[in-house]
């Protein structure tokens, strides 16, 4: 079965207000500022201070204060409309997060304006990026339809997290964290700060683990942040790895309401309970998943300027599920007259590629009215084999070391292109004009719709 979707399409929006004073703007920390005076940058996926769009800006000082262990979901609780989720229900391990009614499919997410979200669900799985949050400079929220952004998910609400920062002083930080349900986050993050041929290097690992607050909801995580950059008055090169690992038990079936009132009942969690006697110890997700960026930025002109970034995801992992009384039809093994089901052990995996490059380039005409023109863009391609694995049955012996009972493939191709006008005419009046077109090719081959 070969299924084909494409979709091209245009979306315009003009905001005018007369109020130039949004969100929350906050002053660069010390370290911060030596450096930012000699970074070209162009936040094409950001608004200005003074934009008439609903947003929150949050720098590396405010966040510092409110982490602990928490993903960025729960870091970001006080965002106004903003609404949390977390399966293990502390916060740590798979969470998300709901703006203004928009569901995480619809919330897009980048990295130095890299689209972060899934190119099939659409969703963003933050458990993938534990402790995300010692890397990040500053968030900037923009809460409903917001400016034209790269990705997926891009017309419900954004949130960009900003790693770009360079401190200009080197550092060394080692921060240990014990909470509530065995939860602990270890790490240590170094940096050379800004080196005299313009060079910076840093380097963090983590490690999180916590028992969850519903039954079994276990997590264990564990990261690597290497940053490189080169910047001089007029450009600058950075590049990124990050690395996530997570094997965390599932929790995600939820809990039925009238369990809620009942303490004895209220953290029972479903996952693993169809093994006769107790649950399955092994009923995980375990997933890992490494970002590659590259950034270009340089000053082209006074008034002129241009960035370049490319990326590369590599994500692969699986979860695995005890399913009693499965009929072996279904699997494709082949049973006889007398067993057709069997109790047995599944994994489903995901091996995918995601990779591409954005562009921006911003001209900021010599005009009274404070005007700023960006032309800005991309294209992606996400490449994803789906399969599934019997790795133990209880009554049929014959089954292979990991024999597949499914296997699918999708490719799937997005390109955007977008326009972003604003300008003040007078002090009290800010006009603001969007224009993006978008085109989608998904192509999903396979004989099974799991």
């Amino acid at each position: 079965m070969t299924i084909v979707i494409r979709s091209f399409g245009a979306l315009g929006i003009v905001l005018i207000t007369s109020i130039v004073l949004f969100g929350q703007n906050l002053k660069p920390d010390s370290l911060q500022q030596g450096a930012a005076l000699k970074e070209v940058v162009i936040q094409a996926t950001r608004v200005s201070s003074n934009s008439p769009i609903s947003h929150s800006n949050y720098s590396r000082e405010q966040l510092s204060k409110q982490y602990h262990a928490q993903d960025i979901p729960f870091l970001l609780s006080a965002v106004p409309s903003l609404v949390e989720t977390s399966d293990a229900g502390t916060g740590t391990g798979y969470s998300g997060l709901r703006i203004r009614g928009s569901d995480p499919t619809r919330v897009n997410i980048t990295l130095n304006g890299i689209p972060v979200n899934d190119a099939e669900s659409q969703g963003v799985f933050w458990v993938n990026m534990p402790d995300l949050v010692s890397s990040v400079s500053e968030i900037q929220v923009q809460r409903g339809v917001g400016s034209s952004t790269n990705g997926a998910g891009a017309f419900g609400a954004t949130v960009n997290l900003d790693l770009s920062k360079i401190e200009s002083e080197r550092f060394a930080r080692l921060s240990n964290t014990l909470g509530s349900f065995g939860t602990r986050k270890n790490s240590i993050h170094l940096g050379t700060g800004l080196l005299r041929q313009g060079l910076a290097f840093s380097a963090r690992i983590s490690n999180l683990y916590s028992n969850g607050y519903v039954d079994r909801a276990t997590a264990d995580l564990n990261a690597v942040h290497l940053t490189g950059s080169y910047l001089d008055e007029k450009q600058s090169i950075q590049l990124h790895l990050l690395s996530g690992r997570e094997k965390t038990y599932q929790a995600w079936n939820g809990l039925p309401a009238q369990y809620v009132d009942q303490p004895s009942l209220r953290t029972y969690n479903s996952t693993g309970s169809e093994r006769t006697g107790s649950p399955h110890p092994d009923e995980i997700d375990h997933y890992t998943q490494r970002h590659f960026l590259v950034h270009f930025k340089r000053q082209l002109a006074s008034n002129w300027s241009v960035q370049l970034n490319g990326h590369y995801t590599r994500g692969f992992g699986y979860f695995e599920q005890y399913k009693a009384d499965q009929q072996l039809s279904e699997y494709g093994l082949l049973g006889d007259s007398l067993i057709s089901s069997s109790d047995l052990i599944r994994r489903r995996w995901l091996d995918n590629h995601f990779y591409g490059s954005t562009f921006a380039l911003r001209w900021i005409p010599q005009s009274t009215w404070k005007t700023s023109i960006l032309l800005g863009g991309g294209w992606n391609q996400y490449q994803g084999a789906h399969f599934g694995e019997v790795i133990w049955s209880e009554h049929f012996t014959g089954v292979q070391n990991d024999y597949r009972y499914y296997e699918n493939d999708a490719v799937k191709q997005d390109a955007n292109l977008y326009v972003k006008l604003e300008t003040a005419p007078v002090e009290s009046l800010q006009l603001l004009a969007d224009l993006q077109l978008r085109s989608i090719d998904y192509t999903f081959l396979g004989f099974n719709n799991e």
